[in-house]
């Protein structure tokens, strides 16, 4: 199995593992700004939640959809069905890609005036399951501020 494979897995893990934790904290403290890269723990997952629809457009050889507006998703609920449709279908493409995904190569659409490119698959695919990791460790310390514990997501423990 591509090691690629087991990155799409562990991030849709992980999110899962940190939506139960996120889904005991109250509406009030989902919003609350938290002095982060993105301002509270909705905007924060928000981004990756976005950021992993544009990529599976890229992926699919299409532009990348517009960016999400944090206003449109004031609790947990109202992202993580539709992001975990996402997570799933770049799963599938993942898995789609066989056991050689990272031997071969990703065209990413022109977008932003920016022609096409091609790329070695493992870099865009890498890139997006590494990305959402350094946000997990985002929405860790922020649940820390705000009195709760964070899940353990190491890829070790997913393993």
């Amino acid at each position: 199995m591509s090691i690629a494979i087991h990155w799409f897995r562990h991030k849709l893990w992980a999110h899962d593992r940190f939506a139960e934790v996120v889904a005991t904290i109250t509406p009030e403290l989902f919003i609350r700004d938290n002095w982060s890269s993105f301002p509270s723990l909705r905007d924060t997952m928000l981004h990756v939640f976005s950021a992993d629809g544009r990529w599976l457009d890229r992926f699919n050889g299409r532009a990348p959809r517009a960016r999400l507006d944090p206003a449109d998703y004031p609790y947990l609920e109202d992202l993580r069905g539709r992001w975990r449709e996402i997570e799933e279908a770049q799963l599938k493409f993942v898995e789609g890609l066989g056991d050689n995904a990272i031997a071969g190569s990703l065209t990413l659409p022109a977008e932003d005036g920016q022609p096409a490119r091609t790329l070695p698959a493992w870099q865009p695919l890498y890139h997006v399951a590494h990305h959402a990791g350094y946000h997990r460790g985002q929405l860790a310390t922020m649940l820390r501020q705000l009195g709760h514990r964070p899940p353990t997501t190491d890829f070790i423990d997913f393993v």
